[in-house]
């Protein structure tokens, strides 16, 4: 297993295990994070830095409680790994549960990740991979 898939490996288990300091080991410091903007509760926005990434956490948080996500495929692509996942929560309001699934690519440099973005489909994904 490469550097780079082992570190976002990581990280997934440091998100589900509320370790914030785990979730910010492999990531750059002024890395670019780009949630599916808009998405359930969160601010249609990007995210700059550590303290973007947890602001996006805490945001996500207050919408649906604590998010799980299962890493369902990790990808070495070089400079990016692809992973498809499932997330899943809890309506902090509404109590309705919710689940979803996504293809997060990130973008790596010298071991950390630099830019963490989500997309719908694995198709679109790759071809970001590809074009930059």
């Amino acid at each position: 297993m490469s550097e780079n898939v082992e570190n976002i490996r990581r990280g997934y288990e440091a998100w589900n295990g509320n370790d914030t300091d785990g979730v910010l080991r492999d990531l750059d410091p002024e890395i670019e994070w780009r949630p599916r903007l808009g998405a359930a509760g969160v601010r249609a926005t990007l995210y700059r830095g550590h303290e973007g990434v947890l602001a996006y956490k805490r945001e996500v948080e207050e919408a649906l409680g604590v998010i799980e996500v299962d890493v369902l495929s990790i990808e070495d692509l070089g400079d990016h790994v692809l992973v498809h996942v499932c997330a899943r929560g809890q309506g902090s309001a509404s109590g309705v549960q919710v689940e979803e699934e996504a293809f997060h690519l990130w973008t790596m440099n010298a071991g950390k990740a630099i830019r963490f973005t989500t997309y719908d489909r694995r198709d679109e994904a790759l071809e970001a991979a590809r074009t930059g």
